[in-house]
């Protein structure tokens, strides 16, 4: 898909029963799916974190026990961006 053009940031909706919600990005899906690679991958080609969304993102890594990717994603952490997780499915 990126080869192709499409935007690493768009939500895009998702295949029932792949996940307990309808729509993610890519680099939700990513996440949502423990796969560092594909996390460094959307990151390399566009995919952009704000503070909030980082931290949304790291705590539902942590949340699923994915250290690689909360690995991964800790080498793209905004300046600023808190690391306290309150509980509660992100998504």
């Amino acid at each position: 898909m990126i080869a192709s053009g499409s935007d690493p940031n768009v939500v895009y909706p998702m295949r029932p029963g792949v996940v307990a919600v309808s729509s993610l990005t890519p680099l939700e899906a990513a996440v949502a799916g423990r796969r560092a690679e594909m996390v460094d991958l959307l990151m390399l080609h566009g995919a952009t974190v704000n503070a909030d969304s980082w931290r949304r993102l790291h705590c539902f890594a942590i949340l699923t026990g994915a250290a690689d990717v909360v690995d991964t994603l800790d080498r793209y952490k905004p300046a600023g961006a808190a690391t306290a997780c309150d509980g509660g499915n992100p998504f």
